[in-house]
């Protein structure tokens, strides 16, 4: 049995960052469901009640970690350096999917909260996280339009969110497990998002 001087010691070097750290952990090798404040609380040897002097429950924690991993997409969209829009739009779309299939199980925690500009208006639920990820995503379409780049009927955020809807919908199909090799996979998703570049710009 831990003495209550150890688990005195325990909750005092306990941190909200290794709290986040420990659920991305549990949340990238078993899965989102597998995440329960309980089994948090164990890992880190301290009790339940403990991690409420951090966190005020299971959606709070979620929010850190989806913020933690949508700022490190909106990052990795920010250092694509692409002069041409159109270019730019792609690859981000690429980026995108490939991050997703890079981090599954912490993909479908970083779209449990929408953006300030979710398509279905207001939940009380939006992270600003999500946001800045969507306008990082948003600025080739943004410059192509500028430039009169896009097709007639066309705006930036028409094509901004188009273009997140055909890349989320590749990356999601990807991971439902379909025994495709790699290179057909690449090919598919290239395939698709050439297309809807190509619909929304004029060349």
């Amino acid at each position: 049995m831990r003495s209550s001087t150890g688990a005195a010691g325990s909750t005092a070097s306990l941190s909200l960052d290794r709290l986040v750290a420990e659920a991305t952990r549990m949340i990238a090798e078993d899965g989102l469901a597998a995440l329960s404040l309980r089994r948090l609380a164990a890992a880190v040897g301290v009790t339940a009640p403990a991690l409420y002097g951090h966190v005020a429950g299971k959606e709070e924690l979620l929010r850190r970690v989806a913020t933690a991993h949508l700022d490190a997409l909106a990052s990795r969209l920010a250092a694509i350096e692409e002069p041409d829009p159109v270019a730019g739009l792609r690859e981000m779309a690429r980026a995108y999917v490939d991050h997703a299939l890079d981090q599954p199980a912490l993909f479908e925690v970083m779209f449990l909260f929408p953006p300030a500009a979710g398509l279905g208006g207001p939940t009380g639920h939006e992270l600003p996280a999500a946001t800045r990820l969507f306008e990082a995503a948003a600025a080739p379409a943004v410059a192509a339009a500028e430039r009169g780049l896009l097709r007639d009927g066309a705006d930036a955020a028409t094509v901004a969110t188009g273009l997140w809807m055909a890349a989320h919908g590749a990356a999601t199909t990807m991971l439902l497990g379909f025994d495709v090799p790699a290179a057909e996979r690449d090919r598919l998703v290239d395939a698709l998002l050439d297309a809807v570049v190509a619909g929304f710009t004029r060349r």
